[in-house]
C-alpha cells in the first residue's frame, strides 16, 4: 500500500480527517501522483499506523479520511545491528535493508578494516524514512552515532544474545545454540574482515554466538540479509 511517514501523527487527527502539507504532500501528489479515491498508509515511526482515504486534493496539502487506526506493538525478539562501515554506497544499502528487515537500533562501528567518514543525520535519516515508507515499517529504527571498536563491550550488557557472523570459520551452529531470547545484536563485519584481536575479543563472553554462514565472502549488505535470515528461521518452531 502507498505509504507515508508523519510524525505525530495521532496528534494530527480532526475529525477523522489528516491533512497532509508540504513537502510531503507535494511528493504525494506530483511524484506518487495519488488519486482522490485512492488507499494510503500513514505510519509515524512509534508503531501508530493509520488506513485511510484521499478525500481531496489543494495545491499545497492534501486531506485523507481515515478508516482505521491501530497501535502495533514492537514484536519479540527484537534485533538492534552493529555493523562495521564499508563503502558508502554499500552503508546506504545496509541502512535500507536493516529498516525492511525491521531492525530496532542501528549502531555504526569503527573497526581496524572498516572505511571512515562522518554520517549526515539528515541524509541518514531520509534513506531510512524512504525504506520505511517502501516496507510499510510501522518502527522507525533509531540510528545511533558511530562507535569505536574499543566501545562495543559496553553494547552488550542489554543484549540476552550477541550473534557475530563470519565466513572464515568452520563451525556449525545449531538451532539449539541460538536458544530463545528476547533482544538480540546482530554483528556485521568489515568486507576486509575482522583483525585477529577483534576476532580474538569478539570469541569471549557468554553471550556471544558466532555463526558460519557456508557462502562465499559476502558484500556487507547482503551478509546482513543472510544474516537476519538465519536467526528468523532459527525461531520458527
Amino acid at each position: 500500500m502507498r505509504a507515508v511517514y508523519l510524525k505525530g501523527v495521532k496528534d494530527e487527527i480532526d475529525k477523522d480527517i489528516i491533512t497532509i502539507k508540504g513537502e510531503k504532500a507535494h511528493h504525494l501528489q506530483k511524484v506518487a501522483r495519488v488519486k482522490v479515491g485512492e488507499s494510503i498508509l500513514i505510519l509515524d515511526g512509534n508503531g501508530y499506523t493509520v488506513k485511510g482515504l484521499i478525500e481531496s486534493h489543494g495545491k499545497k496539502e492534501l486531506q485523507v479520511k481515515v478508516t482505521e487506526s491501530k497501535a502495533i506493538e514492537l514484536h519479540k525478539p527484537t534485533f538492534d545491528l552493529a555493523f562495521c562501515t564499508p563503502k558508502k554506497s554499500a552503508c546506504d544499502e545496509i541502512l535500507k535493508i536493516a529498516t525492511e528487515l525491521g531492525i530496532n537500533q542501528i549502531y555504526p562501528v569503527q573497526s581496524d578494516f572498516s572505511s571512515r567518514y562522518p554520517f549526515n543525520n539528515e541524509r541518514v535519516e531520509k534513506l531510512i524514512e524512504s525504506a520505511l515508507i517502501q516496507s510499510n515499517n510501522p518502527f522507525f529504527p533509531k540510528f545511533n552515532e558511530i562507535i569505536s571498536f574499543n566501545e562495543f563491550d559496553s553494547l552488550f550488557d542489554d543484549y540476552d544474545r550477541v550473534f557475530v557472523f563470519s565466513s572464515k570459520d568452520e563451525v556449525e551452529t545449531s538451532r539449539k545454540k541460538i536458544g530463545s531470547f528476547k533482544k538480540g545484536l546482530v554483528i556485521i563485519g568489515p568486507e576486509g574482515g575482522f583483525s585477529p584481536n577483534e576476532e580474538s575479543f569478539l570469541e569471549g563472553g557468554n553471550k556471544n554466538i558466532k555463526i558460519h554462514l557456508s557462502t562465499p565472502i559476502l558484500r556487507a549488505p547482503h551478509a546482513l540479509s543472510v544474516a537476519v535470515g538465519f536467526l528468523m528461521g532459527c525461531l520458527v518452531e
